[in-house]
């Protein structure tokens, strides 16, 4: 019980920020139709306590350890049917910059990254997201890459798999 409590917490979290996220965004903004579909999956997960929604689709929610240094969260397996994936990261006490990226691997030793237009670097303290659909990988995987003017930064990530 302690745990589905502490799931549903992340998730109350998650659709706060999401909601925060999408309010400030500008007019005509192309993150906002994404933004939204994925604020749709937290409420379902919400109102299903945590599982899979009305729809079936298995669900599951993982809470990484918080990165305080350059390195990858543990790969998740993508394996029992899951085809989307949902990773938000939230980066705080950034210096200058922080360079992060999502990876994706077929044997667990060989990682790509799988955003088409390369790493994101961050200068500012904030919430953001990767969303996977179709996911094609076994296994993915955060990468705190670099911080640039400083060692403070931290980034907790959370991942939610689905099919």
């Amino acid at each position: 019980m302690v745990g589905q409590l502490f799931i549903m917490t992340i998730i109350t979290d998650k659709i706060t920020e999401l909601t925060t996220f999408i309010n400030g965004l500008p007019a005509g903004d192309p993150r906002a139709d994404d933004a939204a579909k994925t604020l749709a999956i937290w409420q379902e997960a919400a109102a299903t306590g945590g599982g899979g929604g009305s729809s079936g689709a298995i669900s599951v929610v993982y809470t990484e350890t918080l990165l305080s240094a350059p390195g990858s969260t543990d790969a998740r397996s993508l394996s029992g049917g899951y085809t989307k994936a949902f990773v938000s990261y939230t980066v705080a006490n950034i210096n200058t910059s922080v360079t992060v990226r999502l990876e994706g691997s077929n044997d667990g030793v060989t990682w790509i990254n799988l955003d088409p237009s390369g790493d994101k670097t961050i200068t500012a303290n904030g919430t953001d997201f990767y969303q996977l659909i179709d996911v094609t990988p076994l296994n993915i995987r955060f990468t705190f890459v670099s911080e640039v003017g400083g060692t403070a930064a931290t980034i907790q990530v959370i991942t939610r798999l689905s099919s």
